[in-house]
């Protein structure tokens, strides 16, 4: 008579489960740090756009310029800018997107002159 065997499947499955619980409850420690990613923010408010979602897309590339700005990273932060426009002019709301418009300029003439532009929340 051959003795019984453990359920080796189960037993795996147990494993896996455990590990794949850990991995969910410690997602937080490889999370973007403080802010986001703002290439990140880029894309999605790119998708965001592209569903309609414009309010959203909106405050992506807002909070991506702001963090572009916050690494000094003034080329990123035009275009993040420009997006916002763009998303803004699609909401009519002309006043936003001429603001972002005028920042743009604001961080061009700042960066010959050496003074910094900051963005309001």
């Amino acid at each position: 008579m051959v003795p019984a065997r453990p359920n080796k499947p189960f037993r795996h499955w147990s494993v896996f489960a455990l590990l794949a619980s850990l991995c969910i409850a410690s997602d937080g420690l490889w999370a973007a740090p403080p802010g986001g990613d703002p290439a990140a923010l880029m894309t999605q408010g790119s998708d965001a756009f592209g569903r309609g979602a414009f309010e959203q897309a909106l405050a992506q590339w807002k909070e991506a310029a702001r963090l572009y700005g916050a690494q000094g990273d003034r080329t990123h932060q035009g275009q993040a800018l420009v997006a916002a426009a763009q998303a803004a002019q699609t909401m009519g709301q002309t006043k936003q997107a001429l603001q972002s418009l005028e920042l743009i300029k604001a961080i061009y003439r700042s960066s010959r002159t050496g003074r910094e532009v900051r963005l309001a929340r």
